[in-house]
């Protein structure tokens, strides 16, 4: 199975996520099997996950992040969702019945909130 990301190191605790436009988020137990395999063999602390190809991010897609959230605080790694634009961020928060779980952060280059 080709996978539908691009996975680059990031110094010696992170990985960063780039989604392609293959990526089915409606497959999301599978894609999180395949990267907790990564995350495990890697031993980061975080996975920066790259969102500004995402224009939007529904109920379907927060369910995959969900899980994928879930699963890296079980390894200890944080998830950080990078570069989500405010239409994106809008629109997911319309959709929102509570706090999201996982944190934001603009850029590697600031920290997350």
């Amino acid at each position: 199975m080709r996978r539908p990301w691009h996975l680059t190191k990031i110094g010696s605790a992170g990985l960063l996520l780039e989604p392609s436009e293959g990526l089915d988020p409606s497959a999301g137990l599978d894609y999180v099997e395949d990267l907790v395999r990564v995350l495990l063999a890697s031993d980061s602390r975080y996975l920066y996950y790259d969102v500004k190809d995402v224009a939007v991010i529904d109920p379907v897609y927060y369910q995959w992040l969900l899980q994928l959230e879930r699963s890296c605080r079980l390894l200890g790694t944080v998830l950080v969702i990078l570069h989500m634009r405010p239409e994106t961020a809008f629109a997911l928060g319309r959709d929102l019945d509570g706090p999201i779980s996982f944190s934001c952060a603009q850029s590697l280059d600031r920290p997350p909130v």
